[in-house]
C-alpha cells in the first residue's frame, strides 16, 4: 500500500521552495559567469602584452647577439693588427740586430 499523499497546501509550498532556490542558484550562475568573463577578459588582455614584451625582448635579443657579433669582428681585426705589429716589431729586431752585427764585422 502506497503512504497517503502530504495535503496539497505542503506539496504547494515544497515546489515553491524548490522554484526559490532554483532562481538563487540561476542568479548565482549568473554572477559567476560575469566574475568568470570579466577575468577571462582580462587575462587574455595580459597575455596580449605579455605577448607583446616577448615580441620587443625577441627583437633586443637579436639586436644585442648583432652587436656582439660585430664586437667580436672588431676584435678579430684588433688581433690581426697587433699580431701584424709584432711580427713586423720582430723583423725590425732581428734586421736591426743584423745591421748592428754587419757594421761590427766591418768595422
Amino acid at each position: 500500500s502506497k503512504p497517503p499523499l502530504p495535503p496539497r497546501d505542503e506539496e504547494v509550498e515544497r515546489m515553491e521552495i524548490i522554484e526559490t532556490r532554483l532562481i538563487t542558484i540561476e542568479q548565482q550562475n549568473q554572477e559567476i559567469k560575469k566574475v568568470s568573463d570579466e577575468q577571462n577578459k582580462d587575462i587574455k588582455k595580459e597575455m596580449k602584452e605579455h605577448k607583446q614584451q616577448n615580441k620587443e625582448l625577441q627583437n633586443q635579443n637579436k639586436d644585442i647577439k648583432r652587436e656582439i657579433r660585430s664586437l667580436e669582428n672588431k676584435l678579430d681585426q684588433i688581433f690581426s693588427i697587433l699580431q701584424n705589429n709584432f711580427v713586423s716589431q720582430a723583423n725590425n729586431n732581428f734586421n736591426s740586430s743584423n745591421n748592428n752585427n754587419n757594421n761590427n764585422n766591418n768595422n
